[in-house]
This record gives C-alpha cells, sequence and structure tokens, in this order.
C-alpha cells in the first residue's frame, strides 16, 4: 500500500481507442473567427477584396468585411458551424474556399490567391479544415455536441476531464472520476497547471451563471447547463486574454440558436447496479473495505426542438432534460443503534447512496430585430438537489445520520445578448445575465427535538449521529439561502484585418445570505475508541448576510505584422464588498447582535497585463510558435465581505476536554463556565461566546492597489501540422502566486511553545512497520493556553511564502482513414510550496512533490468496415492518490475535518507526550493531541488505469437518424483508491472510495 509513483501499465489496449475532440489554440470568445491574407498570383497583396463568410449556423446568413492595405482581412463573431469563404474583387476570378469547420474561439486563417479574370469565374477549393491557429495564444479544448454524444464519457465536469490533458479533478464532495455517469452532477472542478479550487468561471454563451458561494467561481452554481441545449463546450486553460479576470479553467457552453429548419434531437439512457461487475479485491478486502462503490440508479433522458418562427428572422431552440444519478458509497452504512445513539456500529444491510437530481425547462430565442441588429433571449428554470451527497468528503468519512442534502429550487437563468456589426470594421456587443439560485438544506436523519449531537471518534475520523456543519432543517418557507447575481457587459470592437481592437466593461452583483441555522444541541462530541475525550461548543444559531460589487474595464489589442502576431491586453478591476444591516439571533451560549451597515469590506484595485506573441514559422499556417504572460486575480464571492461581518467574527466555536468519569455520555458541567469544572476541562479559547472578534483582517488585506491575492502564468509553445489531418502540440506551464495571507495570533510568540517528540506506533500499516520518531512537534505553554487574537495580514511580513508550478503538455490530433480519428497527450509537472506559520518556532514549511508523475489521455474513434458499426473509446492513465502530508496540532479538539487529506493522523495522547514533553499538554493530562506520521508526498496509491469503450450503429430513417450505443465502462474493472481514510489507528488506510466496477449501458439519440 506504499508505493511511490511507477507510470502504469497495459497502453496496448489504447489501439482500441480512437476520438477526440478537436483541441484549439484561441482567444477568450463565445464564437471564432476566419483571418487572413489575400495575394494575387505573383505573391502581391491585395486590399479591397471583399471576403464574405457564409453558414447556415448565421441567421443573417452572410457576414461580410473588406481586406485593408496589407490584404489582411478579419471576420469576428462567427458561431460554431461549416462555412463558405468567397473573395470577389473586379478584374479578378471569384475565389470560393468551402468546408471550412470553426469551432469556438478558434481563428481559421483561411488565404486566398486571386487571378486575374472575370468575376463570372470562379476557382472553388475543398480542403481539410485549418488545424493550427497562428493568430491566438490561448490554450483551449472545444467539445462539441457531436463529440460528447459519440464518445463513452459522462455528460458533466467529471467526463469532461477524461478529454482534457492536464486537468484534474477536486471538491470538496468527494471523489470525481467518472464512470459511466454514475457520479452525475457531482459537486466540483475541473483544475489544471497548478491552478486552485475554486478559481474556475463557469460561463454560458460568454456570460457568468456561477453562484455566489464561498468564491463565487469554480463549482459554485447550482445553476447547471442542460446539454441538449448546447452546441459546444469550450475550456480555456491557460494564456487568456484581458476579457478573463481570473487564471482558472474557464467553461464556456455555447447554446443552440434553432435555424430555419425544424429539428428534434432526443437522447437517452439509463441503468441499475444489475448491469455492474462487482471488483472488489482481496487486497481491499484487506483493508476494511466490506462493499465497493456501485451504481443503484442513473437515467439522462433530454429532449430539443428548434426552427423558425419566421425564417432568417426570428428562430427557437427548447429543451427540456432529466437526468439523475444514485450511487452506493464504498464501506458506509447506517447505524445499527439508530438515531441519537451514542455508539455507531454499521447496520450492513442497509448501505448509504448518494442522489444527484436534475430537471431542466428551457427556451432560447434569436431574433434578427434589423439587418445588423442581432438579439438573443434566453430563459432557463430547473429543480435539482444534491441529496445525501455529503457522505464521504475527500478528508473524512461520515455516517449516512451525519448527512445533509440540498435542494435548490427553483433555480432560474435568464439572459439576454445584443450584436450589431455597424460596418465592415466596426462591432458593438453587450449583454445581461440573471441568475437566481437559491439553496435549503435539510437532513431529514436529524431529530431536532431528541437532541442529536454530532460525534467525532478519533479512531476511525468517523462522524455520525447527526450534521456537524452547524446547517439543521430550514423549511422552505423560510426561503433558503440564497446566491444570486446578475451581471452585465458591453464591448467595441474595432477590425481592420491586421489590427483588431477590443475594448469593454463588465459588472457584477452578488449576494450571500445565509439564514437561521443551528447546531443541534449546540455541540460537539469527540470519542476515542468509544469513550469522550472532547466536546466543541458551538455559539449558534447564526445568520449572514454579504453582497459584493465588482467592475472589469479591459482592451485588448491584436496586430498581425507579416508573420508575427502581437496579443497586447490591460484589464482593470474593482472589487467592493458590502456588509448590510443586519441581526443575528442569539442562543444558549451567546447573546443576538445587531450589525450596522459596513462599506468596502473588502476594497480592491488592480491593473493586470496580458502579453502574447505567435508566429507563423514558415509562413505557410502550418507551424506555430507562441508565447503569453499574465497576470490573474484570485476568484473572490461574497465571502470576502462575509469574512469581516461581524456576526461570522464572534468566537463560533470553542473546545475543551471531557473526561466522562460516570460513563453516562452527558458533559457534567456548566459549560458557561470557561475554567475547568466538573467533567470538561478550560476551554482553548477565552473569548467563547462574546461578542468581540477574535480574529480581525490588516488593511493590508483588505484595501488598496495590488493587495488581492494574484498569481502570473506564462506559456511557451510550439504547435505543427506534421501533414493534413496530424498536427502536435507541446507546451511548458509556469504559474506562481503572490499576495499570500498569513493568520498571526498575536498573544503567542513562537517561544510560548514547546518541543516534543513521539514514538509512532508499531504497526505493519506504516512505512518500515513503524517505530520510528516523530518530531518537529510543539505544544503551547500553558500559561498561553485559550488565549487567541487574530489578525490576518500579509504573509510578506513573516517571510517568503512560495506557490510555483512548473510542467509540460505534449498532444497529439490525427485523423486517418475511413473518418478515424486518435487524439490525446500527456502532462507531468509539480507544485512546489513553501509556507509561513508565524506564530509557530518551525515557520517555513516545504512541500516538494516528485515532478514526474505523469497522466496519459487517449481518445478516438473508428468506422468498422464490418456492418457499418462504430467503435469510441477514452483511456486514462492517471498518478494514485497521496498518502502522507505534513501536519501536527497540540491543540484538543482540534477539528481533524480540516486536516490535509490523507495525513495520516494520529491522535497521540497527553501519556504518550508528557515524558519527551516534560509536562502535562497545555490542554490538561486528558488532552490528545493530532499528530501527522507521514512525510508529505512520499507514498502513493496504485495508479488508476481506465478503458471505455463503445460500440455503435446508427441507422437512417427518412429525414432522421438513430444511433443506438452498446458501452462498456471499466474494461479492466479497475478498483483504483480514489479516497481514503488517513486516521489512525482504527480504519487507517481503509479505502472510502473506490473506482466504480465494469458498467454496461445501453443509450441512443436521435436527430431529425
Amino acid at each position: 500500500m506504499f508505493r511511490t509513483s511507477v507510470v502504469g501499465a497495459g497502453l496496448v489496449a489504447l489501439m482500441c481507442v480512437m476520438l477526440l475532440p478537436k483541441v484549439a489554440r484561441a482567444q477568450t470568445a463565445t464564437f471564432g473567427s476566419i483571418a487572413g491574407v489575400v495575394k494575387d498570383t505573383s505573391g502581391a497583396v491585395l486590399a479591397g477584396v471583399t471576403v464574405e463568410a457564409a453558414s447556415p449556423a448565421l441567421i443573417e446568413k452572410v457576414r461580410s468585411v473588406v481586406t485593408d492595405g496589407q490584404g489582411q482581412y478579419q471576420i469576428v463573431n462567427l458561431r460554431p458551424g461549416a462555412y463558405t469563404v468567397t473573395f470577389t474583387l473586379s478584374g479578378f476570378n471569384t475565389f470560393r474556399r468551402e468546408g471550412i469547420e470553426l469551432t469556438t474561439a478558434f481563428t481559421a486563417v483561411v488565404n486566398a490567391d486571386m487571378a486575374v479574370g472575370s468575376l463570372e469565374e470562379t476557382v472553388t477549393v475543398t480542403g481539410a479544415s485549418p488545424v493550427v491557429d497562428t493568430r491566438n495564444t490561448r490554450t483551449q479544448t472545444v467539445l462539441s455536441k457531436e463529440v460528447l454524444d459519440t464518445l463513452p464519457t459522462g455528460k458533466a465536469t467529471g467526463g469532461y476531464a477524461a478529454l482534457i490533458v492536464g486537468a484534474q479533478l477536486t471538491g470538496p464532495v468527494g471523489a470525481m472520476q467518472d464512470v459511466g455517469g454514475n457520479k452525475g452532477e457531482q459537486y466540483g472542478e475541473i483544475v489544471i497547471h497548478g491552478g486552485r479550487y475554486g478559481e474556475g468561471i463557469m460561463t454560458y454563451d460568454g456570460m457568468r451563471y456561477s453562484g455566489m458561494n464561498a468564491s463565487g467561481g469554480g463549482a459554485n452554481h447550482y445553476w447547471t447547463p442542460n446539454l441538449v441545449a448546447v452546441e459546444e463546450v469550450n475550456f480555456e486553460t491557460g494564456g487568456m486574454s484581458a476579457e478573463a479576470e481570473t487564471g482558472g479553467v474557464h467553461q464556456n457552453s455555447v447554446p443552440k440558436d434553432g435555424g430555419n429548419t425544424f429539428k428534434v434531437y432526443f437522447a437517452g439512457t439509463g441503468n441499475t447496479g444489475a448491469l455492474q461487475a462487482s471488483n472488489l479485491t482481496d487486497e481491499l478486502r484487506a483493508r476494511g473495505l466490506q462493499s465497493e462503490s456501485r451504481v443503484k440508479r442513473n437515467f439522462d433522458v433530454g429532449i430539443g426542438l428548434g426552427g423558425p418562427i419566421k425564417r432568417d428572422k426570428l428562430w427557437f431552440y427548447t429543451a427540456h432534460r432529466w437526468w439523475s444519478a444514485q450511487e452506493y458509497y464504498a464501506g458506509t452504512y447506517f447505524n445499527t443503534h439508530g438515531r441519537n445513539s451514542m455508539l455507531y456500529e454499521p447496520d450492513l444491510s442497509r448501505q448509504a447512496f448518494s442522489d444527484y437530481k436534475f430537471r431542466d425547462n428551457s427556451v432560447r430565442l434569436t431574433w434578427q430585430a434589423a439587418s445588423k441588429h442581432k438579439v438573443t433571449f434566453m430563459q432557463s428554470v430547473q429543480d435539482n438537489c444534491q441529496c445525501s451527497v455529503y457522505l464521504v468528503q475527500e478528508r473524512q468519512p461520515r455516517a449516512p445520520e451525519n448527512m445533509y442534502s440540498a435542494e435548490f429550487w427553483p433555480t432560474a437563468l435568464t439572459q439576454t445578448v445584443w450584436s450589431y456589426p455597424a460596418t465592415s470594421r466596426l462591432l458593438f456587443e453587450a449583454g445581461a445575465t440573471i441568475s437566481k439560485q437559491p439553496k435549503r438544506i435539510f437532513n431529514d436523519s436529524s431529530d431536532r427535538a431528541g437532541g442529536a449531537i454530532s460525534i467525532l471518534e478519533r479512531s476511525s475520523s468517523l462522524r455520525y449521529n447527526a450534521p456537524d456543519n452547524g446547517l439543521d432543517s430550514i423549511a422552505l418557507n423560510d426561503g433558503g439561502d440564497r446566491y444570486d447575481q446578475h451581471n452585465e457587459k458591453v464591448s467595441v470592437s474595432y477590425i481592420t484585418g491586421s489590427h483588431a481592437f477590443k475594448v469593454g466593461l463588465v459588472t457584477l452583483f452578488g449576494v450571500q445570505d445565509f439564514v437561521l441555522r443551528e447546531v443541534p444541541g449546540n455541540l460537539y462530541y469527540e470519542f476515542l475508541n468509544g469513550s469522550p475525550v472532547a466536546l466543541t461548543q458551538w455559539a449558534s444559531p447564526s445568520a449572514a448576510l454579504s453582497t459584493i460589487s465588482t467592475l472589469g474595464i479591459f482592451a485588448q489589442d491584436q496586430w498581425t505584422i507579416k508573420r508575427l502576431t502581437l496579443n497586447l491586453g490591460l484589464r482593470y478591476d474593482q472589487f467592493k464588498g458590502l456588509v448590510p444591516e443586519q441581526d443575528r439571533p442569539g442562543g444558549f451560549f451567546v447573546p443576538a447582535l445587531h450589525v450596522d451597515r459596513i462599506e468596502n469590506t473588502p476594497d480592491y484595485k488592480d491593473i493586470s497585463p496580458r502579453l502574447g506573441t505567435a508566429y507563423d514559422l514558415f509562413g505557410n499556417g502550418k507551424t506555430a510558435v507562441k508565447w503569453s504572460l499574465g497576470r490573474y486575480l484570485a476568484a473572490l464571492g461574497p465571502t470576502a465581505a462575509q469574512l469581516t461581518n461581524p456576526t461570522t467574527l464572534l468566537v463560533r466555536s470553542a473546545n475543551r476536554t471531557w473526561t466522562d468519569l460516570n460513563k453516562d455520555f452527558i458533559p457534567d458541567c456548566d459549560l458557561k463556565n470557561l475554567d475547568a469544572n466538573g467533567e470538561c476541562g478550560k476551554l482553548d479559547n477565552q473569548k467563547f461566546g462574546t461578542i468581540n472578534p477574535n480574529r480581525t483582517y490588516a488593511d493590508d488585506v483588505l484595501r488598496g492597489w495590488a493587495t488581492r491575492t494574484y498569481n502570473w502564468q506564462t506559456v511557451v509553445s510550439v504547435q505543427h501540422e506534421l501533414r493534413p489531418g496530424v498536427s502536435v502540440n507541446a507546451g511548458y506551464f509556469r504559474s506562481w502566486y503572490g499576495n499570500f495571507q498569513a493568520l498571526d495570533n498575536v498573544l503567542v510568540t513562537p517561544a510560548d511553545f514547546d518541543p516534543y517528540c513521539i514514538t509512532a506506533p508499531v504497526d505493519a500499516r506504516l512505512p518500515n512497520g513503524g517505530g520510528y520518531p516523530v518530531c518537529g512537534l510543539y505544544d503551547i505553554n500553558p500559561s498561553k493556553f485559550g488565549q487567541v487574537q487574530e489578525v490576518v495580514t500579509q504573509s510578506s511580513h513573516f517571510g517568503n511564502r512560495r506557490e510555483v508550478y512548473n510542467g509540460v503538455d505534449a498532444t497529439f490530433n490525427w485523423r486517418f482513414g475511413r473518418g478515424g480519428l486518435l487524439q490525446g497527450g500527456t502532462n507531468f509537472g509539480r507544485t512546489v510550496t513553501e509556507c509561513v506559520q508565524p506564530d509557530k518556532p518551525q515557520q517555513f514549511c516545504v512541500n516538494v512533490p516528485p515532478f514526474f508523475r505523469p497522466q496519459l489521455k487517449l481518445a478516438g474513434s473508428y468506422r468498422l468496415p464490418l456492418w457499418d458499426l462504430s467503435v469510441s473509446g477514452t483511456f486514462q492513465t492517471l498518478p494514485g492518490i497521496s498518502i502522507g502530508f505534513v501536519g501536527a496540532s497540540g491543540l484538543v479538539g482540534l477539528e481533524t475535518q480540516g486536516a490535509a487529506q490523507n495525513s495520516g493522523t494520529y491522535s497521540a495522547t497527553n501519556r504518550e507526550i508528557a515524558p519527551s514533553l516534560g509536562r502535562n499538554l497545555a490542554s490538561g493530562a486528558a488532552g490528545v493531541a493530532s499528530v501527522s506520521l507521514l512525510e508529505p508526498n512520499k507514498y502513493f496509491e496504485d495508479r488508476l488505469n481506465q478503458l471505455d469503450i463503445r460500440f455503435s450503429k446508427a441507422i437512417q430513417v427518412g429525414r432522421g437518424r438513430v444511433r443506438g450505443n452498446f458501452d462498456i465502462y471499466n474494461v479492466f474493472n479497475s478498483a483504483a483508491v480514489l479516497s481514503l481514510n488517513a486516521f489512525y489507528p482504527r480504519n487507517y488506510l481503509k479505502p472510502a472510495q473506490i473506482l466504480g466496477g465494469r458498467l454496461l449501458k445501453f443509450s441512443a439519440t436521435f436527430d431529425y
């Protein structure tokens, strides 16, 4: 179970697999563009040539421009689709290029050589679409609806990641590696190239729909795009232009517009666990896993209808989708003793399961209001639920009684966008989006009247009996939490052909409103091997409200000078937080609190440059050398304002030891007495229950110019077309963060801590059988125990904190034979961090993971000559998860849930620590310290190898086409560990989640 990183085997099986979506290197936009240079047969550039791009994807049918003095042209704001480009100039033959397949945010370079002759004479050229973008420097993956229908992959975040080289899945709910859609629309996001969780931005038709929870980015959204209504999904993963505020993965869904022809689309699939094989191995059983992750039930049914209300004037598209995923959790069971039991014993006949349920009804109108004015309007309403999903989080297993569910209804997105090409060189665009995202949290297992209290068993890290997050049942008529936002944009573009300049403004207003919340009993209990050792007191109930307003102004300039294209951008951002006037109710431990209005908390102003170059190396559009450098800001939402809200700055919790002398599981002491009394020790924070905040924020992290956390990103890449249909790309990526924040307890110094060591237990599950010394541990001096006055300030006051990623991507795209495709690539890299701990004697910590732990992703498709069948599939080999992480605390009641995943945490008793420390722990003789037994990033689980295959048969029925699919997911029936219990000793290294077993699945689509 302790293995260093090893490149996995089984690559021969990859040759069964053959298709991946197109990968473009492009600019940030909802649309694509066509550009190039026009010359005569002597090689002289031609000015004044009329260039027209025609496509059924355009409601106006044709867009046209005129070449400038350098013979350059550029047609922007083109929707994805097939285009024909026509070049006309008096005295020359008409030149036409057909079959240009344009994807989102890709600039297809189409050059023309025109011969002297009559306009009536037309030279038509049909060839492969350009695969190298020689104008833009962005890294982007585009997934068309056809590709998503063709490949055997889940239609959600977990499925998308399988198709993006370098992408990693992360989220707070649990492991997200998808097998045939078993994870559904799980709460999580894609990160890449050393990016942080929460930095990604989700947009629909180029406008943000993220909810205003936490950072307001990444997975923080409760409205989800309906793929039946989506034409393409594109992911910008590097070198974004000045239009982007943050540097995380930007995911944009491009909606369908309808058209001049009525079209119907249907897709349906569903299955149960009866079609899934068991992958529970003897090794997993030996590690304590009694059951595997398996499908309970899932289905996905959608129908879309589009067409003209009035030809070339008003189009519509309406889409309706119902999808759900239920999955049993590996080794997680209800309590045999039922609710309100102080002890937990698994009921092996009642396995816990998650339940993701979604329903969407949407409509979109596209209106050519005048010859040059186009307006779109979209309305979507959803009824969604992440039910029973918070059972096995990344850091801690939970019993079903500890779970809670989140219901989102009515979740709605309203959007309108206007575009106006005033001339062939001047384009105006504007849009507005309103996102309504309510959230009702409930827990069916909790018995509020019975006083159910959340219990943590420290030996196994299992939480059971009641929710541990302060979120109990909230009635629908309370309205639930709100994470609403609205955002607006306006831009003006000036395009001459060799020069394209765009300037724009983006605004956003968001609200985060936490309604009344209560911790059952105002307490958490902590047991060690079934005996109480500590408790946490909570100052509940609570409620909090905060809002934000943002302003972004950007300018992006692109100059093409012969073979060189310069991309120069600059962005100004202003972020303001607001705490409205509000009241926090009182409770058992804390009085009511009134909060007056607090403005400009925080108040950030930033200017961020974006630079890039693209060089057409040989002048034939087949080889591009690219470089980009940009400064990007950390994603921020209303939580940034909530941090300074006095309702959340109160000392909400404090910990104390508990010796249950009479074994009645009731703390026999006065819990309002802060000092030791009865069975309870002294509270570790003497300000608990007061209205004075124990954490404040220094001015240097709340306001000013360039004080917001940021990161720089640079990319150097080469993209080359080996021959028609074959392209390769190699890129070096580097990113580094700045403006780190540090938490400083001003009442203590490093001198107030005493060092100690312990001896790791002797155990075959530990490195070298255990028994080794674990040092570098500290306990606070008893005279300073419970003294807390924290200040958040810039970490640069205490030292040079670093977080730097270096990595390499290498990808290829090969089109061959009868529609065959093979595409994919590899990524390897690492993030090196150096952290600052202001109050600890060991103030600096360094985390240097191995560099060469690559991932490889391949996918493809091929039409077999036999019975007109098609085979497609995907293959992934990913590094195994890390087991070790450094971290320790001498404070009793440490929230082990907050420890890093797979930390090898051990609850060391005072009896083990006192001989080295020379005294009892500051928390008392009954105290317990959480100690990490492993070094970080030294031990890993086996690699994850996953092969998914699909066999398809298409049948033409009149004007319609029916495609039937038979899928085999996880062909090798891998049981790779996705997350595990790293809390020693009980259940140590017991897998919490494993990859779903081999799954058979049938599906069908219909196009008319």
